[in-house]
């Protein structure tokens, strides 16, 4: 299993530079390659929250979710693990909340969940690369690895931009060099991740399966069993 010393030892391997020390930039580059691999292809959790005998079970206490960046994929209530038939709920059954403190999952139509009893619920969430664990997909690691020697390499391009000066002298030229080089790399590392996974960087990822459900009919008139007063 790979770590995040494994994709800072990838971005040396395929960026040969002078002009960072450290590892702030390369931990930096990796963040931003992850996020971006997680807006395509997000990593997904199941978990079972207790009940306490209401309508609420607390979403921003789950381990991985992000206010910012998890959905709802799907609610099963009740929980029954002998059975092979699931209680997956409709979407129209429930909706998220956001409660002063967070996202919260809301029951509707009056139902709740039993104290203690759990609800299974499945979400999207941000992929994880730390010190000692990545849960990026093995297929994908070496295409997450170029990404990041992209993100890598347009740092390292500013760098050179931002050291440079209009004064036509050897050092100039020679930083100007170096900045259309990590530029054209960049690029090169961005088609790499493109043609291992078929994602284009810069673009929105695609739709989650089952977002925060539209509580508004298309025609504007109010829902006969549970009217926007109870929202």
């Amino acid at each position: 299993m790979s770590t995040r010393e494994d994709f800072r030892q990838a971005l040396d391997d395929q960026v040969s530079q002078e002009k960072f020390t450290g590892t702030a930039q390369h931990n930096k580059a990796i963040a931003k390659a992850v996020e971006t691999y997680s807006k395509h292809r997000p990593r997904v959790r199941v978990v079972d929250q207790g009940g306490v005998g209401s309508h609420a079970a607390i979403l921003f206490v789950l381990e991985g979710w992000d206010d910012e960046f998890s959905m709802v994929r799907s609610v099963e209530y009740p929980v029954d693990d002998t059975k092979a038939a699931k209680t997956i709920l409709d979407p129209e059954e429930w909706t998220v909340y956001q409660s002063p403190d967070g996202k919260e999952l809301h029951l509707l139509d009056g139902a709740t969940i039993a104290d203690g009893a759990p609800v299974r619920i499945t979400f999207t969430a941000v992929h994880v690369v730390d010190e000692l664990v990545s849960t990026i997909p093995a297929k994908d690691e070496t295409a997450v690895q170029a990404l990041a020697a992209a993100y890598f390499c347009r740092m390292l391009s500013a760098a050179y931009a931002e050291g440079s000066d209009s004064t036509i002298n050897v050092d100039s030229v020679d930083q100007l060099s170096k900045r259309r080089e990590y530029e054209s790399l960049a690029k090169a590392f961005e088609r790499e991740f493109t043609q291992a996974t078929g994602l284009t960087p810069g673009q929105p990822g695609p739709a989650a399966a089952v977002a925060d459900w539209d509580l508004n009919l298309s025609n504007g008139r109010d829902r006969l069993t549970h009217p926007r007063r109870y929202r």
